[in-house]
């Protein structure tokens, strides 16, 4: 139990490293675009908005594997619903 615990520490802090690591690089980045651009504002905007479509692509990616899962289910939960219905049937007319 001991060693599941540390390997669950350590894999949260490679993930909370992996997240400073990329909020600094977006850093850099507003900051070099900013030097380029003479301003901060566009630059802020720019990458603001490309981090937004990356946040949008992942979303729809993820739900789009979301919905395929819960219609897989649906579908399996009909077809058992089918049999049961076909037992019943053939129960209530042995009966």
């Amino acid at each position: 139990m001991q060693e599941h615990r540390s390997g669950f520490a350590a894999l949260f802090i490679a993930l909370l490293a992996a997240l400073a690591a990329a909020l600094l690089l977006l850093v850099a980045l507003v900051v070099w675009l900013a030097d380029l651009m003479g301003g901060v504002l566009y630059p802020c905007l720019i990458v603001g908005g490309f981090m937004a479509l990356i946040a949008i692509i992942v979303y729809n990616v993820s739900l789009r594997h979301t919905l395929r899962a819960v219609h897989e289910e649906i579908l399996a939960i009909s077809e058992i619903a089918k049999i049961i219905r076909i037992a019943l049937s053939w129960l209530g007319r042995l009966i």
